[in-house]
């Protein structure tokens, strides 16, 4: 690949996920050496007071900034990287839920609703012209994909020439790995990762306040042969799957559950017998999100 741009994909199933705010701007050295992280990424710019350029949830406290909206990266009890709203299926806000600048692409929507969009007046050439970039997409296995891109390299930003790739560019990356949603988290000098062993950073100047880490889960025992689709779903891989020809229609669901007693049903569609989708995860072991605000019983599909 470019050598201004790397990226790498990390299974939950092998990767676990923290956030670490850098309060005290400490240089990236220190940081790996208190955390011990095997992956990294920058995400979101603060301003120089301290106030983050979108919505952050950092161990159950908002930092106060952007406000909260649309979709996010959130990390869930178990360590493992999703995407999705700042409240969870129970209406409760998150612990852990990074906003990003702009949401590119949302379950393969190009027009995501709901997206808190950060760059009210773009520059006309913003989409084509180079720059640091930070990103994380999704893709069809539910697999979070880092790419990290750099304005420079060396000591300073004046002593590199590597310029960065555009944001056309890093997008074309993440749909050929199949990304069916893409988040951008910063797009200047204050990008940086740790990718696939290889320091990414663009001046010794250059912090960041707010890293994206990962670090390797133990190796556990050989998974049992031959998964069923609800199983790959229970490890929290995203799969195709198909409605049980003996279920008469699906309804699809704009929360995951029934409505209380007496309030207005929260059915939007149904599904047909044989009709295929994408299961994008699974809530209480039981509904399947197969797309922005759609859930279904996984069970009634195979």
């Amino acid at each position: 690949m470019d050598g201004r741009v790397i990226k790498e994909e990390l299974p939950n199933q092998k990767w676990r996920f923290g956030l670490y705010l850098n309060g005290r701007d400490l240089p990236l050295s220190k940081v790996r050496a208190k955390t011990k992280f095997q992956r990294m990424i920058s995400l979101v710019p603060f301003t120089h007071d301290m106030v983050p350029k979108s919505g952050i949830i950092l161990d159950g406290t908002y930092l106060k900034g952007s406000p909260l909206y649309g979709p996010g990266i959130y990390i869930d009890d178990a360590g493992a990287l999703r995407y999705g709203s700042h409240l969870d299926a129970h209406g409760q806000q998150r612990k852990n839920w990074v906003a990003p600048l702009r949401c590119l692409l949302l379950d393969g929507d190009t027009n995501p609703p709901d997206t808190y969009d950060f760059f009210h007046k773009e520059p006309e050439d913003y989409w084509e012209k180079p720059k640091g970039l930070s990103m994380v997409g999704f893709n069809q296995s539910g697999n979070p994909i880092f790419l990290s891109s750099i304005n420079g390299s060396g000591r300073s930003r004046k002593s590199g020439d590597l310029g960065g790739i555009s944001l056309r560019n890093a997008e074309e990356i993440l749909l050929e790995e199949k990304c069916h949603t893409i988040f951008l988290f910063c797009d200047g000098w204050k990008c940086s990762a740790f990718l696939r062993s290889q320091w990414m950073v663009p001046g010794r100047n250059d912090r960041a306040y707010l890293y994206l880490l990962a670090f390797q889960r133990e190796k556990r025992g050989k998974a049992p042969e031959g998964p069923s689709n609800f199983d790959l779903l229970m490890q929290g891989i995203s799969i195709r799957m198909r409605v049980r020809a003996e279920n008469p229609v699906v309804p699809v669901r704009s929360d995951p559950g029934f409505p209380p007693f007496g309030e207005k049903t929260n059915i939007v569609r149904y599904l047909k017998p044989g009709d295929v989708v994408t299961v994008y995860e699974l809530r209480d072991n039981i509904w399947g999100r197969i797309g922005y605000n759609q859930w279904v019983n996984a069970k009634m599909l195979v």
